[in-house]
């Protein structure tokens, strides 16, 4: 891969499901492509069909490392009406969750039924997400 990049390979072209070589590495839990791809560039705020970012793909597998390198590298926790942190309190990803927390996702964003986080975490009896989301 990183002979393909040296040899000028696009690392933010999509496949046919509008998935980047990044977000194919962030699903396949691959920490050390996901910083090569990082640190050529690849680009975080790009959306595949499913309107789901690396971040969005990272938080719904529970990888909190590829989370952590995400948001290092300017991945917003929030977008489109998306949000980085329900995905993980729907999942029960704490680890997740805390990190998002710390990094200033914010708590009161809603889905498009009006949940927050809370509120899909109080509702799935998720205990630990709840006593982490302020």
């Amino acid at each position: 891969m990183l002979k393909l990049l040296q040899k000028g390979a696009f690392v933010n072209m999509p496949d046919r499901h509008g998935e980047t070589p990044l977000m194919q590495a962030v699903k396949e839990g691959h920490v050390g492509v996901t910083r090569i791809l990082l640190s050529a560039y690849a680009d975080v705020h790009i959306v595949d069909s499913d309107n789901k970012t690396a971040l969005f793909h990272a938080v719904d597998k529970g990888n909190v490392c590829i989370v952590a390198e995400l948001l290092n590298n300017g991945a917003r926790c929030d977008c489109d009406g998306e949000s980085a942190l329900i995905r993980g309190a729907r999942k029960n990803h704490h680890d997740c969750v805390n990190l998002l927390i710390d990094q200033g996702a914010d708590a009161a964003v809603t889905d498009k039924k009006g949940d927050t986080a809370l509120h899909i975490a109080v509702r799935s009896h998720y205990t630990e997400i709840c006593s982490i989301i302020p």
